[in-house]
């Protein structure tokens, strides 16, 4: 069975770290075949050296790229006996940049949860590793608290670790 979890959060905030732990809890039941994947618009500007190389004139390319290997996961027959988590690693403020891959898990009949790691702006802005400016980490976090998450969808908010 498939499972979806999308996160949304500002840089900085503890998507990888809950991401991280996501991992190692999943695999801790070894009587059950599983697997997890993590599919992440900012992973489309890590380069084959391992270094993260954002550049702006890319991103719709890059979450392009991020909902094309969603699909990809959706579709793939790991069969009955296999669990697999998928997770969204993107920051996904608005309702609009999840609706996409909702609209995806509702199409294929894949259960999905919408996770916010809340971490306050101020934290995250000075430990983001991408080098996000400060004054866009707040402007992200504004739209985060913002947007109104339909009521079916399944949610979840979890306190950032700082």
């Amino acid at each position: 069975m498939k499972t979806v979890k999308i996160l949304r959060g500002v840089p900085g905030c503890g998507k990888s770290t809950y991401c991280d732990a996501l991992n190692a809890e999943w695999f801790l039941d070894e009587t059950k075949s599983r697997m997890f994947r993590i599919v992440s618009a900012d992973r489309f500007f890590v380069g084959a050296d391992a270094v993260y190389r954002f550049d702006p004139r890319k991103l719709g390319a890059a979450h392009g790229s991020c909902v094309r290997l969603f699909t990809e996961a959706l579709i793939e027959d790991v069969g009955d006996e296999v669990d697999m988590l998928l997770i969204v690693d993107n920051t996904s403020t608005t309702v609009r940049e999840m609706s996409t891959y909702v609209d995806l898990c509702k199409a294929y009949g894949v259960p999905f949860e919408i996770v916010t790691i809340d971490t306050p702006p101020e934290i995250a802005a000075h430990r983001n590793t991408h080098g996000v400016p400060v004054d866009k980490v707040y402007e992200m976090h504004r739209r985060l608290v913002a947007a109104q998450i339909p009521a079916e969808w399944p949610q979840v908010v979890v306190p950032g670790v700082y």
